[in-house]
């Protein structure tokens, strides 16, 4: 989810950054799915001396917004589902207990 997340959330943020090329915006992209965001200082310390050139600080910040969203979206689909594996085991929990009142009464 987390991958999926980052690379969908970076890739709309990227792509609206002037000076980033269509294609570097899918290497980037797949460069934060990757390294699980570890491409973010790498880009960082470049600077504009990177690939980027000017571009390179927004490209920075851009990452790491996509990146933090991911981890939020991340988070919240675990939660969903805890919470529907929550609801399923009451579930099952009440179809044990009436099972076994039918076989205490049978």
């Amino acid at each position: 989810m987390l991958a999926h997340f980052a690379v969908t959330s970076s890739t709309g943020l990227l792509a609206g950054i002037p000076g980033v090329p269509p294609h570097q915006v899918d290497t980037l992209a797949g460069q934060l799915r990757d390294s699980a965001g570890g491409v973010v200082p790498q880009l960082a310390q470049l600077g504009t001396h990177g690939p980027l050139g000017a571009a390179g600080p927004d490209a920075v910040n851009a990452l790491s917004t996509g990146f933090a969203q991911a981890v939020s979206m991340s988070v919240l689909a675990a939660a969903v589902f805890l919470f529907v594996a929550l609801a399923g085991s009451f579930f099952v929990a009440a179809a044990a207990r009436k099972t076994a009142s039918r076989q205490r009464l049978g």
